[in-house]
């Protein structure tokens, strides 16, 4: 694994650890680099502590070699003495024996004392040599031991400068994940508002969804009531050209009838006052250059019987109008077509309406 895939893989860590794993850490990397600064402390005092005995051995040798040389000159002082005692001796050998013996024995004690003292002084330099031996070997060890505590505390300081840059790297990449947090925070912040923002849209879509269902109800009503109209127009057209076709033979049989309602103009008046009479004024036949008067009432019996069947038709075939508007429903029968076509400005009002309707949808 690279370099670099082992920061990203660090960091990647650090990011899902969060800033309570960098402060475990940081605290952890205190408390060692304390432990390791109070080991270095007290390596160094231990080193200080061997120095000050290897400085007191030393001035316990150099006090034994002067004290040994003390004694080796007064040893020395004690044979010169001893020479000189002894050419003294020989000089006054003479003086008598029991001088002689007296500083014989005096001189056997004093060299049988002074080589004791020898003696003593040749055991004590061999026990300082011992001493110093063993303090030379024991300097040595304790000054391995130093060097190897020196060479503990370098690494120590190594580690030290090491634990140094990670918790400034660590507080670094802390300060980097606060602010990527804070980042993420604001993110977060301005995600809910566009969460709240989103869920009041939903609730308007919602609304509009149901404005819309509403609307499609009502366009499927206003459709079907466009059916319902355009089947009626076709049946209002079907019917208008059946009464076309009533009003051409009628005309036709007007034309035929025409003498002999000549002959009932005097009665015409007493015709107008008929239910279902069908008044013919303003009506004018394509043959005719004048204006006829209002004398086809006089077919009053041929009326009364189209009367009759109109109302027997109306009251089988009545179709009732729809809830919200009224439409026009024609009566399937001659006398209504009839006067469907008679009331041409009502089929012309229908037929806007239904273009209205239309257009609308």
């Amino acid at each position: 694994m690279s370099v670099e895939e082992q920061s990203y893989t660090d960091a990647a860590l650090l990011l899902e650890a969060g800033p309570e794993w960098l402060r475990a850490e940081i605290e952890r990397l205190s408390r060692e680099l304390t432990e390791t600064t109070n080991e270095k402390i007290q390596a160094a005092e231990y080193g200080l502590v061997v120095l000050e005995e290897k400085q007191q051995l030393k001035q316990q040798y150099d006090d034994l070699e002067i004290e040994y040389d003390a004694v080796r000159q007064e040893l020395d002082q004690v044979k010169e003495a001893f020479g000189q005692a002894y050419s003294n001796h020989k000089k006054v050998a003479a003086d008598g024996e029991s001088r002689e013996e007296s500083l014989i024995q005096e001189s056997a004690c004093k060299e049988a004392y002074y080589e004791q003292r020898v003696l003593d002084l040749q055991t004590e330099i061999r026990q300082t040599r011992n001493i110093l031996t063993n303090t030379q070997s024991e300097n040595e060890r304790l000054g391995v031991i130093f060097q190897d505590m020196k060479d503990n505390c370098e690494m120590v300081e190594l580690q030290r400068n090491q634990l140094r840059d990670d918790i400034k790297e660590y507080k670094f990449r802390e300060s980097r994940l606060l602010q990527d947090y804070t980042e993420l925070e604001e993110e977060n912040i301005s995600l809910q508002k566009q969460v709240s923002v989103l869920k009041q849209s939903q609730v308007e879509f919602e609304g509009l969804k149901h404005e819309i269902r509403r609307l499609e109800e009502d366009t499927q009503f206003l459709n079907s009531q466009l059916e319902d109209a355009i089947r009626l127009k076709e049946i209002a057209e079907r019917q208008l050209g059946e009464a076309l076709e009533t009003i051409k033979t009628e005309r036709e049989l007007k034309a035929s009838l025409r003498k002999e309602l000549s002959n009932y103009m005097n009665i015409g008046d007493s015709l107008y006052h008929s239910p279902l009479s069908i008044s013919l004024d303003g009506l004018k036949f394509s043959d005719d250059t004048a204006t006829e008067p209002n004398n086809d009432e006089a077919l009053h019996g041929y009326e009364n019987s189209f009367a009759k069947l109109a109302n027997e038709i109306a009251d089988d075939n009545r179709i009732s109008s729809p809830k919200k508007e009224e439409l026009f429903c024609p009566v399937p029968s001659l006398v209504d077509d009839l006067l469907s076509e008679l009331n041409i400005s009502e089929i012309q009002k229908l037929k806007q309406q239904l273009m209205q309707s239309a257009a609308g949808m």
